[in-house]
């Protein structure tokens, strides 16, 4: 079976939302290819049960870095904290080893407030209300005001929250403003058609435009054809994808799969004294709300506290007293203080671009190839740690020792870095030497082929990148929808 369309946008998340709808406002056909399933608020659950997390939420990587996934309608929009952060300006500024800076000239923050401005429209973004913001969140900013430090409200996409908690495993009450309920029900009522199940295995040049070889939601054969492809997977899919379809797609950039980058992050758990005031880190959203940018200038972070379930956080780290045991009578005796007195504060800036993308048997793979780097950024972590600990030192507070480990229990090394925070892999470079796109999110070489998602983010943003890589996808779709027009 032959589809054809206008265009054609390959994921519907962050990267792809943004093209679908504005294309289908201007009234292109548009067929939007998304491989996970809906996810209604009726198909959410209020469960720390890694089975069912794991259904949707995946993981690549080897034993120094490892990247989150998520495979939805939406993309990862209904399982992220709804954090809205603009990236600071230091992140653009940032440079590679021979000095030479990593994100294109004529792209910084500057020039994106204009698109950021309207994703956070469409999204909805606005601080958290003062009343709303939680325990955890007020506590942070009573310590920091006892230290004449400046708290923010963080800026979130979410209306009629219940305070449920379990935000990171889908909100069953619909209160997040995510992709499934802003921009994709937008182009959808635009004309634009969705085949959600479908799986793109190839992309090829024809006359006019592109052929994709794909699977719909039942394994059977289809192709589509478009004038206009976008690739919008992400880091691992889109270049995924290309690596599949180099050959014929002559004069891809070498650099396709390389330049994959984290935000570093540094996590240290306090345990507040008893007559210090009290959180809550069961109760209201499991983003606490707060943040202070005060230690960006002096030590290159940003700094706020985590309110992780119980299951979350044993899952991911063994806590411990110093000279305790991280198990048994001890352990369970701390324990019980977490909810009203465990703070714990994360310290996150841009990391290293340390990994690659490869094919291996036909399957993507991430490879950590840059290890001094990933160890520069393993001395940063323990700078940052030592800022934290005094933090909470001056609190009064008694640091609990967490010891990172593996879902199977194994420790982590001190060079490890995890989480989804990932950009790169089809970086905007105008030299296609060095990049995968041009700055307007154009395949070199191939007219009508292009990526707008985080693969294109030549660096790591320092904090939650995804209103960045909506804000860029929204520039880069403007580009298209003149480019059709």
């Amino acid at each position: 079976m032959v589809l054809r369309s206008d265009a054609v946008v390959i994921g519907s998340g962050f990267g792809g939302a943004a093209p679908a709808l504005r294309l289908a406002e201007a009234g292109a056909q548009v067929t939007i290819v998304e491989q996970g399933p809906r996810m209604p608020p009726s198909a959410m659950r209020r469960t720390q049960d890694p089975r069912y997390l794991q259904q949707h939420l995946l993981s690549l990587g080897d034993e120094q870095t490892s990247i989150n996934l998520a495979r939805t309608w939406g993309g990862a929009s209904p399982w992220y904290e709804m954090m809205s952060l603009r990236a600071p300006s230091v992140a653009f500024a940032r440079t590679d080893a021979t000095g030479r800076r990593r994100w294109p000239e004529g792209l910084d923050r500057r020039t994106l407030a204009p698109w950021y401005a309207l994703a956070e429209t469409t999204l909805g973004v606005a601080p958290l209300a003062e009343d709303r913001v939680p325990r955890t969140g007020q506590v942070f900013a009573w310590m920091l005001a006892n230290q004449g430090m400046a708290a923010a409200r963080v800026p979130m996409a979410v209306q009629g929250c219940q305070g449920a908690g379990y935000c990171w495993s889908g909100c069953v009450f619909g209160a997040k403003r995510s992709l499934d309920r802003t921009y994709l029900p937008a182009a959808e009522a635009a004309g634009a058609v969705a085949r959600v199940g479908a799986t793109v295995h190839a992309v090829e040049p024809m006359a006019g435009g592109y052929r994709l070889a794909a699977s719909d939601a039942d394994g059977q054969p289809i192709v589509l054809e478009a004038p206009t492809v976008v690739l919008a997977g992400g880091v691992v899919g889109s270049a995924a994808l290309l690596l599949r379809s180099r050959r014929a797609l002559p004069g891809l950039s070498p650099t396709v799969g390389q330049g994959i980058g984290l935000n570093n992050r540094a996590v240290v758990l306090g345990l507040l004294p008893a007559d210090a005031p009290q959180v809550d880190n069961f109760t209201g959203p499991s983003q606490a709300g707060i943040i202070t940018w005060d230690l960006l200038e002096p030590h290159g972070m940003v700094l706020w506290p985590a309110k992780p379930l119980p299951l979350m956080f044993m899952a991911t780290g063994r806590g411990q007293r110093p000279g305790e045991r991280s198990w048994g009578a001890q352990h369970i005796a701390w324990m019980k203080h977490f909810r009203r007195r465990g703070l714990m504060l994360i310290a996150q800036g841009p990391g290293p671009t340390a990994a690659e993308l490869r094919l291996e048997g036909g399957e993507p793979v991430l490879r950590t190839v840059d290890q001094p780097a990933q160890e520069t950024a393993a001395g940063e972590r323990k700078r940052w740690e030592g800022v934290i600990r005094d933090l909470l030192a001056r609190a009064g507070a008694e640091v609990i020792e967490l010891h990172p480990r593996d879902l199977q229990g194994r420790d982590r090394p001190d060079t490890f870095i995890g989480n989804s925070h990932v950009v790169g892999s089809c970086r905007m470079d105008p030299d296609p030497a060095r990049g995968v796109v041009g700055l307007d999110g154009q395949v070199h070489g191939h007219p009508g082929l292009w990526i707008s998602d985080a693969s294109t983010l030549p660096s790591p943003t320092g904090v939650n990148p995804s209103l960045t890589i909506l804000a860029n996808a929204e520039r880069i779709a403007a580009g298209i929808v003149e480019a059709v027009a």
